[in-house]
Formats: structure tokens, sequence, C-alpha cells
């Protein structure tokens, strides 16, 4: 079966969606596995939505943060951390306000190693954890996003492929000299390798 950008499976990852820095005062509209998704920090909390308002469908990354809320540019519709409605301008004092009428969040939002990462669905594993990270004796990096046609798992394919450094990287770290590939080995350990 063929894998793309928006398998229903691959929903159970975890995914970076923005660098950390980019979600500040602002909601942020992200994409990820073909789903529009809006970030935002209310309070000290980071949160993400589905990128729709549960009433009319219109994106909340085009709202604003008020009062520790995300708020629908559309009709004002305010959501707290869990995607609740909080207040809807045009009702009445003393409406109730439909239990239903709530913000979809994804199963998982965290942000770790200068990125945000998301699962839409419930998460197969639990985000890898990199010791090393703040250990100055290593060199940790995140490389910078990469906006391609190719799907996932052509892009990872093209990744572990190092027979192809020698003649498509051969002006910076390909070359004559990584032509001949040596053996490797996986090793697989859970949901890791």
């Amino acid at each position: 079966e063929w894998i793309d950008n928006t398998t229903s499976e691959l929903a159970g990852a975890w995914w970076p969606v923005a660098w950390s820095h980019e979600v500040t005062d602002r909601p942020v509209a992200v994409q990820l596995l073909g789903r529009h998704w809006v970030l935002a920090r209310l309070g000290d909390e980071l949160v993400a939505f589905v990128d729709e308002c549960p009433h009319r469908l219109i994106p909340l990354s085009g709202g604003d943060i008020c009062d520790q809320t995300l708020r629908c540019a559309y009709h004002g519709w305010r959501f707290d951390h869990e995607g609740t409605v909080v207040d809807v301008p045009s009702h009445r004092d003393g409406t109730p306000i439909p239990p239903r009428a709530r913000a979809t969040k994804p199963a998982g939002v965290v942000e770790r190693y200068g990125a945000v990462w998301l699962a839409p669905d419930t998460p197969v594993a639990p985000l890898f954890e990199f010791p090393e990270w703040d250990d100055p004796a290593f060199e940790c990096r995140l490389d910078v996003p990469n906006f391609t046609t190719a799907s996932a798992a052509q892009f990872m394919d093209n990744g572990c492929d190092t027979s192809h450094f020698f003649m498509v990287h051969r002006g910076t770290f390909g070359g004559d000299e990584t032509a001949m590939s040596f053996p490797r080995s996986v090793e697989r350990d859970g949901w890791t390798l």
C-alpha cells in the first residue's frame, strides 16, 4: 500500500509542526497529514486545535488571543485551553453555551527540543528522548524545515540511501570518496530504531 503525506495511519506518531519561537502572542496555522491545525499560547500553556471554529468552520488561526483564550475572528467565540467555548458575545447574559461547542484537540501537543510536536491520534509510542540534547559535549540541532512534493516514505528512503551522496551531494559532503557504502545495522527496540 502506498504511503503519502495524508495517510491516516501516520497520525499515531509525533510530528514537529513548528519551531517553539514561532508560537508567540498570535495563533499560528500549521498543516499536518492533510489537516489544518492552529497552535497558540494561552497563558503559560501551549495548545493545539483543528483549525476551524465549530460554529461556522472559520479558521481559528485567523483570530487572536484575548484574556488567555483563543478568539475566533468571525463571531468572537472564545475557547479556553481545553477547547471549551467560554464566551459567545452574541448571547444574552445567562444564555447557556451548548456543551458540544468546543474546538477539536489533537491527542497530544508538546514542546521539546526547540520545536512544537503534535500527535493527531493517540501516539503508538512516547515522544523520543534525547538525553544528549542538553549535554554540551554533543552537537544537537534541528534542521531547517524542508518542503517537498515527495511523500514521507520517499523522503525517509532518500535520507537513508547513502549511495546517492557521491553524485547528488558532490559539492558539499559527497564526492568520489563517499561512493562506497559500508554495511550498517539497524536494531529495533519497540517503536524506536
